[in-house]
Protein backbone atom coordinates (compact mmCIF):
# COMPACT_ATOMS: atom_id res chain seq x y z
CA UNK A 1 0.00 0.00 0.00
CA UNK A 2 1.27 3.24 -0.97
CA UNK A 3 2.00 6.35 1.24
CA UNK A 4 -1.23 8.40 -0.08
CA UNK A 5 -3.59 5.54 0.06
CA UNK A 6 -2.67 5.06 3.56
CA UNK A 7 -3.26 8.55 4.38
CA UNK A 8 -6.45 8.34 2.65
CA UNK A 9 -7.73 5.77 4.44
CA UNK A 10 -7.19 6.87 8.04
CA UNK A 11 -8.95 10.30 7.12
CA UNK A 12 -11.90 8.72 6.34
CA UNK A 13 -11.79 6.54 9.33
CA UNK A 14 -10.99 9.86 12.01
CA UNK A 15 -14.06 11.68 9.43
CA UNK A 16 -16.44 8.46 10.57
CA UNK A 17 -15.62 8.82 14.06
CA UNK A 18 -15.90 12.36 13.89
CA UNK A 19 -19.58 11.67 13.02
CA UNK A 20 -20.48 8.89 14.84
CA UNK A 21 -19.37 11.20 18.03
CA UNK A 22 -21.71 13.93 17.03
CA UNK A 23 -24.46 11.51 16.57
CA UNK A 24 -24.26 9.70 20.17
CA UNK A 25 -25.67 12.60 22.11
CA UNK A 26 -28.55 12.53 20.78
CA UNK A 27 -28.87 8.29 20.70
CA UNK A 28 -28.24 8.60 24.53
CA UNK A 29 -31.34 11.59 25.32
CA UNK A 30 -33.29 9.22 22.78
CA UNK A 31 -32.83 5.87 25.40
CA UNK A 32 -32.93 8.60 28.52
CA UNK A 33 -35.92 9.55 27.77
CA UNK A 34 -37.32 5.72 27.09
CA UNK A 35 -35.68 4.42 30.39
CA UNK A 36 -37.76 7.66 32.09
CA UNK A 37 -40.49 7.17 30.46
CA UNK A 38 -40.27 3.59 31.44
CA UNK A 39 -39.61 4.67 35.26
CA UNK A 40 -42.34 7.37 35.38
CA UNK A 41 -43.81 5.66 38.58
CA UNK A 42 -40.49 5.50 40.37
CA UNK A 43 -39.07 8.66 39.66
CA UNK A 44 -40.70 11.85 40.06
CA UNK A 45 -40.00 14.58 37.39
CA UNK A 46 -38.14 17.39 39.03
CA UNK A 47 -40.68 20.94 40.05
CA UNK A 48 -40.93 23.13 37.72
CA UNK A 49 -39.71 26.88 38.88
CA UNK A 50 -42.52 29.07 39.48
CA UNK A 51 -42.90 32.28 37.81
CA UNK A 52 -42.02 35.29 39.00
CA UNK A 53 -42.53 39.05 38.89
CA UNK A 54 -39.48 41.09 39.40
CA UNK A 55 -40.00 44.33 41.62
CA UNK A 56 -38.30 47.16 39.88
CA UNK A 57 -37.91 50.71 40.17
CA UNK A 58 -37.95 50.73 36.04
CA UNK A 59 -41.78 51.77 35.60
CA UNK A 60 -42.27 52.44 39.15
CA UNK A 61 -45.02 55.53 37.72
CA UNK A 62 -47.09 53.10 36.25
CA UNK A 63 -46.72 50.83 38.74
CA UNK A 64 -48.15 52.93 41.37
CA UNK A 65 -50.78 54.57 38.72
CA UNK A 66 -52.37 51.31 37.99
CA UNK A 67 -52.25 50.58 42.06
CA UNK A 68 -53.88 53.63 42.40
CA UNK A 69 -56.94 53.29 40.21
CA UNK A 70 -57.31 49.38 41.51
CA UNK A 71 -58.06 50.97 44.48
CA UNK A 72 -60.19 53.77 43.75
CA UNK A 73 -62.38 51.43 41.44
CA UNK A 74 -63.00 49.32 44.73
CA UNK A 75 -63.64 52.08 46.94
CA UNK A 76 -66.35 53.13 44.37
CA UNK A 77 -67.80 50.01 44.09
CA UNK A 78 -67.72 49.80 47.46
CA UNK A 79 -69.59 52.86 47.68
CA UNK A 80 -72.17 51.73 44.98
CA UNK A 81 -73.14 48.77 47.24
CA UNK A 82 -73.51 51.00 50.52
CA UNK A 83 -75.46 53.28 48.76
CA UNK A 84 -77.83 50.32 47.01
CA UNK A 85 -78.29 48.45 49.97
CA UNK A 86 -82.05 49.26 50.58
CA UNK A 87 -82.95 47.75 46.98
CA UNK A 88 -80.32 44.93 47.47
CA UNK A 89 -81.87 44.34 50.76
CA UNK A 90 -85.78 44.37 48.66
CA UNK A 91 -84.21 41.84 45.81
CA UNK A 92 -83.30 39.68 48.89
CA UNK A 93 -86.53 39.45 50.34
CA UNK A 94 -88.41 39.14 47.41
CA UNK A 95 -86.29 36.34 46.32
CA UNK A 96 -86.50 34.16 49.34
CA UNK A 97 -90.45 34.95 49.34
CA UNK A 98 -91.10 33.87 45.96
CA UNK A 99 -89.00 30.52 46.99
CA UNK A 100 -90.52 30.33 50.05
CA UNK A 101 -94.12 30.58 48.21
CA UNK A 102 -92.92 27.91 45.50
CA UNK A 103 -93.45 24.65 47.66
CA UNK A 104 -97.20 25.90 47.54
CA UNK A 105 -97.06 26.24 43.92
CA UNK A 106 -95.66 23.34 43.28
CA UNK A 107 -98.63 21.23 45.06
CA UNK A 108 -100.80 23.61 42.82
CA UNK A 109 -99.38 22.63 39.56
CA UNK A 110 -99.24 18.69 40.84
CA UNK A 111 -102.79 19.49 41.22
CA UNK A 112 -103.36 20.13 37.41
CA UNK A 113 -103.33 23.76 37.60
CA UNK A 114 -101.30 25.22 35.17
CA UNK A 115 -98.25 26.81 35.91
CA UNK A 116 -99.19 30.86 35.40
CA UNK A 117 -102.54 30.32 36.76
CA UNK A 118 -100.67 28.43 40.51
CA UNK A 119 -98.76 30.99 40.61
CA UNK A 120 -101.62 33.85 40.44
CA UNK A 121 -103.15 31.89 43.04
CA UNK A 122 -101.05 31.42 45.71
CA UNK A 123 -99.45 36.01 44.95
CA UNK A 124 -103.28 36.66 45.04
CA UNK A 125 -103.62 34.22 48.11
CA UNK A 126 -100.68 35.52 49.96
CA UNK A 127 -101.71 38.77 49.34
CA UNK A 128 -105.17 38.73 50.53
CA UNK A 129 -103.92 36.89 54.03
CA UNK A 130 -101.89 39.80 54.41
CA UNK A 131 -104.45 42.33 53.95
CA UNK A 132 -107.09 40.79 55.99
CA UNK A 133 -104.35 40.18 58.94
CA UNK A 134 -104.07 44.16 58.77
CA UNK A 135 -107.71 45.07 58.00
CA UNK A 136 -108.71 42.85 61.13
CA UNK A 137 -105.46 44.37 63.40
CA UNK A 138 -105.38 47.90 62.78
CA UNK A 139 -108.22 49.12 63.64
CA UNK A 140 -108.39 47.29 66.91
CA UNK A 141 -104.69 48.38 67.13
CA UNK A 142 -106.13 51.97 67.19
CA UNK A 143 -108.63 51.43 69.45
CA UNK A 144 -106.25 49.97 71.50
CA UNK A 145 -103.65 52.50 71.77
CA UNK A 146 -106.54 55.14 72.33
CA UNK A 147 -107.37 53.59 75.20
CA UNK A 148 -103.84 52.84 76.61
CA UNK A 149 -103.24 56.74 76.00
CA UNK A 150 -106.47 57.81 77.21
CA UNK A 151 -105.79 54.99 80.26
CA UNK A 152 -102.03 55.65 80.98
CA UNK A 153 -102.21 57.85 83.97
CA UNK A 154 -104.41 56.00 85.83
CA UNK A 155 -102.33 52.50 84.99
CA UNK A 156 -98.93 54.23 86.04
CA UNK A 157 -100.94 55.50 89.23
CA UNK A 158 -101.83 51.80 89.86
CA UNK A 159 -98.47 50.58 89.38
CA UNK A 160 -97.26 53.13 91.92
CA UNK A 161 -99.92 51.72 94.59
CA UNK A 162 -98.22 48.31 94.40
CA UNK A 163 -95.93 46.95 97.33
CA UNK A 164 -93.36 45.56 95.01
CA UNK A 165 -92.62 48.74 92.98
CA UNK A 166 -92.72 50.70 96.55
CA UNK A 167 -89.73 48.17 97.53
CA UNK A 168 -88.21 48.62 94.25
CA UNK A 169 -88.45 52.21 94.26
CA UNK A 170 -86.67 51.96 97.63
CA UNK A 171 -84.22 49.98 96.31
CA UNK A 172 -83.29 52.71 93.56
CA UNK A 173 -83.41 55.45 95.87
CA UNK A 174 -87.09 56.72 94.43
CA UNK A 175 -85.34 57.07 90.64
CA UNK A 176 -88.02 54.53 89.19
CA UNK A 177 -90.08 56.88 90.60
CA UNK A 178 -89.21 59.42 88.74
CA UNK A 179 -89.03 57.68 85.49
CA UNK A 180 -92.66 56.75 86.24
CA UNK A 181 -93.65 60.97 86.44
CA UNK A 182 -91.33 61.32 83.11
CA UNK A 183 -93.37 58.57 81.47
CA UNK A 184 -96.57 60.21 82.69
CA UNK A 185 -95.56 63.17 81.12
CA UNK A 186 -95.14 61.91 77.97
CA UNK A 187 -98.33 60.03 77.62
CA UNK A 188 -99.96 63.41 78.47
CA UNK A 189 -98.16 65.16 75.64
CA UNK A 190 -98.53 62.89 73.06
CA UNK A 191 -97.23 65.51 70.61
CA UNK A 192 -93.59 64.20 71.90
CA UNK A 193 -94.13 61.45 69.59
CA UNK A 194 -93.80 63.87 66.81
CA UNK A 195 -90.84 65.12 68.20
CA UNK A 196 -89.14 61.71 68.88
CA UNK A 197 -89.78 60.96 65.19
CA UNK A 198 -88.13 64.17 64.00
CA UNK A 199 -90.92 65.92 63.16
CA UNK A 200 -94.18 65.65 61.21
CA UNK A 201 -91.85 66.05 57.46
CA UNK A 202 -89.72 63.07 58.61
CA UNK A 203 -93.16 60.54 59.77
CA UNK A 204 -94.46 61.10 56.19
CA UNK A 205 -91.25 60.30 54.59
CA UNK A 206 -90.98 56.93 56.90
CA UNK A 207 -94.41 56.18 55.73
CA UNK A 208 -93.64 56.79 51.95
CA UNK A 209 -90.45 55.24 51.96
CA UNK A 210 -92.55 52.35 53.54
CA UNK A 211 -95.36 51.88 51.24
CA UNK A 212 -92.95 51.91 48.37
CA UNK A 213 -90.47 49.32 49.85
CA UNK A 214 -93.82 47.14 50.32
CA UNK A 215 -94.89 47.87 46.45
CA UNK A 216 -91.19 47.17 45.24
CA UNK A 217 -91.20 43.62 47.00
CA UNK A 218 -94.39 42.78 46.14
CA UNK A 219 -93.89 43.21 42.51
CA UNK A 220 -90.31 41.51 42.51
CA UNK A 221 -91.66 38.64 44.35
CA UNK A 222 -94.08 38.45 41.36
CA UNK A 223 -91.74 38.59 39.17
CA UNK A 224 -89.48 36.02 40.68
CA UNK A 225 -92.21 33.47 41.08
CA UNK A 226 -92.42 33.95 37.71
CA UNK A 227 -88.83 33.43 36.56
CA UNK A 228 -87.70 30.56 39.15
CA UNK A 229 -87.55 28.53 36.24
CA UNK A 230 -86.44 30.28 33.49
CA UNK A 231 -83.62 32.15 35.63
CA UNK A 232 -82.51 28.39 36.81
CA UNK A 233 -82.55 27.43 33.20
CA UNK A 234 -80.31 30.45 31.63
CA UNK A 235 -78.01 30.29 34.41
CA UNK A 236 -77.56 26.47 33.80
CA UNK A 237 -75.89 27.77 30.35
CA UNK A 238 -72.92 29.12 32.04
CA UNK A 239 -71.94 25.44 33.03
CA UNK A 240 -70.79 23.25 30.93
CA UNK A 241 -73.16 20.42 29.37
CA UNK A 242 -71.82 17.56 30.66
CA UNK A 243 -72.04 19.33 34.28
CA UNK A 244 -75.71 20.78 33.81
CA UNK A 245 -77.46 17.78 34.78
CA UNK A 246 -75.80 17.82 38.44
CA UNK A 247 -76.21 21.92 38.41
CA UNK A 248 -79.91 21.22 37.76
CA UNK A 249 -80.47 19.06 40.55
CA UNK A 250 -78.30 20.89 42.76
CA UNK A 251 -80.16 23.69 42.76
CA UNK A 252 -83.25 22.58 42.78
CA UNK A 253 -82.56 21.15 45.91
CA UNK A 254 -81.40 24.06 47.46
CA UNK A 255 -84.41 26.22 46.50
CA UNK A 256 -86.60 22.87 48.06
CA UNK A 257 -84.80 23.34 51.14
CA UNK A 258 -85.60 26.83 51.33
CA UNK A 259 -89.37 26.38 50.36
CA UNK A 260 -89.35 24.39 53.21
CA UNK A 261 -87.58 26.19 55.65
CA UNK A 262 -89.90 29.10 54.88
CA UNK A 263 -92.91 27.13 55.79
CA UNK A 264 -91.85 25.67 58.93
CA UNK A 265 -90.67 28.87 60.19
CA UNK A 266 -94.06 30.39 59.50
CA UNK A 267 -95.73 27.30 60.95
CA UNK A 268 -93.62 28.04 64.27
CA UNK A 269 -94.21 31.16 64.14
CA UNK A 270 -97.95 30.78 63.94
CA UNK A 271 -98.14 28.48 66.12
CA UNK A 272 -96.57 30.45 68.60
CA UNK A 273 -99.16 33.32 67.84
CA UNK A 274 -102.48 31.33 68.42
CA UNK A 275 -101.06 29.73 71.32
CA UNK A 276 -99.69 33.52 73.00
CA UNK A 277 -103.33 35.06 72.06
CA UNK A 278 -105.42 32.36 74.12
CA UNK A 279 -102.94 32.16 76.92
CA UNK A 280 -103.11 36.10 77.29
CA UNK A 281 -106.96 35.37 76.72
CA UNK A 282 -107.06 33.37 80.12
CA UNK A 283 -104.81 35.02 81.92
CA UNK A 284 -106.03 38.37 81.33
CA UNK A 285 -103.35 39.96 79.80
CA UNK A 286 -104.32 43.67 77.79
CA UNK A 287 -104.04 44.14 74.30
CA UNK A 288 -104.03 40.60 73.13
CA UNK A 289 -105.10 41.48 70.24
CA UNK A 290 -102.06 44.09 69.30
CA UNK A 291 -100.21 41.42 70.87
CA UNK A 292 -100.39 38.35 68.62
CA UNK A 293 -99.50 40.10 65.51
CA UNK A 294 -96.37 41.28 66.93
CA UNK A 295 -95.28 37.52 68.49
CA UNK A 296 -95.57 36.07 65.25
CA UNK A 297 -93.03 38.72 63.50
CA UNK A 298 -90.72 38.17 66.48
CA UNK A 299 -91.24 34.80 66.44
CA UNK A 300 -90.01 34.39 62.69
CA UNK A 301 -86.90 35.62 64.02
CA UNK A 302 -84.60 32.00 64.97
CA UNK A 303 -83.05 31.47 68.14
CA UNK A 304 -84.04 34.13 70.22
CA UNK A 305 -87.56 34.94 68.83
CA UNK A 306 -89.69 33.00 71.95
CA UNK A 307 -87.25 34.80 74.36
CA UNK A 308 -88.22 38.28 72.65
CA UNK A 309 -91.77 37.47 72.77
CA UNK A 310 -91.44 36.22 76.27
CA UNK A 311 -90.04 39.56 77.53
CA UNK A 312 -92.80 41.16 75.36
CA UNK A 313 -96.06 39.66 76.60
CA UNK A 314 -94.44 40.11 79.85
CA UNK A 315 -93.99 43.49 80.38
CA UNK A 316 -97.08 44.46 78.99
CA UNK A 317 -98.75 42.05 81.63
CA UNK A 318 -97.31 44.23 84.11
CA UNK A 319 -100.15 46.73 83.36
CA UNK A 320 -102.49 43.79 84.51
CA UNK A 321 -100.65 43.41 87.84
CA UNK A 322 -97.45 41.45 88.70
CA UNK A 323 -99.82 37.95 88.91
CA UNK A 324 -100.67 38.25 85.60
CA UNK A 325 -97.20 39.15 84.31
CA UNK A 326 -95.53 35.87 86.12
CA UNK A 327 -98.37 33.63 84.91
CA UNK A 328 -97.30 34.90 81.43
CA UNK A 329 -93.71 34.70 82.38
CA UNK A 330 -94.28 31.08 83.64
CA UNK A 331 -96.61 30.09 80.11
CA UNK A 332 -94.06 30.88 77.66
CA UNK A 333 -91.61 28.99 80.16
CA UNK A 334 -93.60 26.18 79.45
CA UNK A 335 -93.72 26.83 75.86
CA UNK A 336 -90.39 27.34 74.65
CA UNK A 337 -89.45 23.83 76.57
CA UNK A 338 -92.32 22.32 74.10
CA UNK A 339 -91.55 24.44 70.89
CA UNK A 340 -87.50 23.05 71.49
CA UNK A 341 -87.88 19.89 72.20
CA UNK A 342 -90.76 18.68 70.84
CA UNK A 343 -92.29 21.28 67.86
CA UNK A 344 -88.65 22.40 66.18
CA UNK A 345 -87.55 18.88 65.79
CA UNK A 346 -90.58 17.79 64.39
CA UNK A 347 -90.82 20.67 61.68
CA UNK A 348 -88.20 22.42 61.40
CA UNK A 349 -85.45 19.61 61.25
CA UNK A 350 -87.29 17.01 59.59
CA UNK A 351 -87.84 20.16 56.26
CA UNK A 352 -84.32 21.02 56.88
CA UNK A 353 -81.87 19.24 59.20
CA UNK A 354 -78.98 21.57 59.89
CA UNK A 355 -76.07 21.46 63.18
CA UNK A 356 -77.11 23.36 66.01
CA UNK A 357 -74.05 25.07 65.88
CA UNK A 358 -74.38 25.83 62.45
CA UNK A 359 -77.34 27.39 63.07
CA UNK A 360 -76.39 29.61 66.25
CA UNK A 361 -73.81 30.33 63.85
CA UNK A 362 -75.06 31.41 60.86
CA UNK A 363 -77.78 33.34 62.60
CA UNK A 364 -75.55 35.40 63.98
CA UNK A 365 -73.32 36.15 61.40
CA UNK A 366 -76.81 36.93 59.07
CA UNK A 367 -78.47 38.89 62.21
CA UNK A 368 -75.42 41.10 61.97
CA UNK A 369 -74.30 41.81 58.27
CA UNK A 370 -78.23 42.25 57.40
CA UNK A 371 -80.15 42.38 60.54
CA UNK A 372 -83.43 40.29 60.73
CA UNK A 373 -83.54 39.29 57.60
CA UNK A 374 -80.16 38.33 57.22
CA UNK A 375 -80.90 36.31 60.50
CA UNK A 376 -83.99 34.48 58.41
CA UNK A 377 -81.63 33.71 55.43
CA UNK A 378 -78.71 32.70 56.57
CA UNK A 379 -79.64 29.43 57.85
CA UNK A 380 -81.27 28.28 54.97
CA UNK A 381 -78.07 29.17 52.88
CA UNK A 382 -75.86 27.40 55.53
CA UNK A 383 -77.92 24.60 54.52
CA UNK A 384 -78.00 24.85 51.45
CA UNK A 385 -73.85 25.36 51.40
CA UNK A 386 -73.84 22.03 53.75
CA UNK A 387 -75.86 20.26 51.00
CA UNK A 388 -73.49 21.10 48.37
CA UNK A 389 -70.76 20.54 49.91
CA UNK A 390 -71.86 16.51 50.74
CA UNK A 391 -73.06 16.55 46.79
CA UNK A 392 -69.44 17.90 45.63
CA UNK A 393 -66.80 18.27 48.07
CA UNK A 394 -67.24 15.18 50.23
CA UNK A 395 -67.36 12.65 46.45
CA UNK A 396 -64.04 14.33 45.14
CA UNK A 397 -61.88 14.27 48.50
CA UNK A 398 -63.01 10.33 48.36
CA UNK A 399 -61.88 9.71 44.69
CA UNK A 400 -58.46 10.68 45.99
Amino acid sequence: MSVKSFVRAARDNVANATRSATRLPTNAVKQVAAADSDDEETVPSPPRPRPTIPITTEHAFSTGLLGTLGVLAALVLGGAVVNSIAIITYIGAALFLAIGLEPVTSKLVQFKFPRPLAILTVFVGFLAVAAGIVLLIVPTAIAEGQALFAQAPDLINQIRDTEWFAWLNEQFQGSINDLLTGVMAFFRDPQQWLTIAGGVFTVGAGIATGIFAVFTVTVLTLYFMASLDGIQRASSLLISASRRPRYMRIVTRVRENVGRYMISQIMIALINSVCAYIAMSIIGVRFAVILAPLVFLLALIPLIGSILCMILVTVVALLSGPATAIAIAIYYLIYMQVEAYLLTPKIVQRAMPVPGIVVVIAALLGGTLMGILGALIAIPLAASVIMIIQELWIPRQDRR
